[in-house]
């Protein structure tokens, strides 16, 4: 069973909201600087009720904060979150596998 949509008809008046509230932060260039502008589509996962934006490199959008930001996944663990989340779960030591710290780190790093 596929559990993300893209076709408009599929999504309920709380995903079309979130829709809306996406679109309106990506028109206003509220964009993350890493994030590729290719091949952007909605997505809406029906399983776990998140809407993204998603582009050709399978990077994740998402409504954080009241802005766009980047939804990480880890590469060993698969742990996933935003950067801030992830930070915070790597210094309460949750995270522990030295590829997935690496990521996390290198994420700390992008900003600066």
């Amino acid at each position: 069973m596929i559990s993300t949509l893209t076709n408009l008809e599929n999504f309920g008046y709380r995903e079309l909201a979130l829709v809306i509230e996406l679109l309106t932060l990506y028109n206003e260039y509220k964009i993350p600087e890493s994030f590729i502008k290719q091949e952007v589509t909605i997505m809406f996962n029906h399983c776990s009720g998140m809407l993204f934006l998603t582009n050709a490199d399978y990077q994740v959008l998402m409504v954080y904060n009241g802005n766009l930001e980047l939804f990480h996944t880890t590469p060993y663990k698969g742990i996933e979150g935003f950067k801030e989340e992830l930070l915070e779960m790597l210094s309460d030591k949750q995270i522990t596998h030295p590829e997935d710290i690496d990521f996390i780190l290198s994420l700390e790093q992008e900003e600066n």
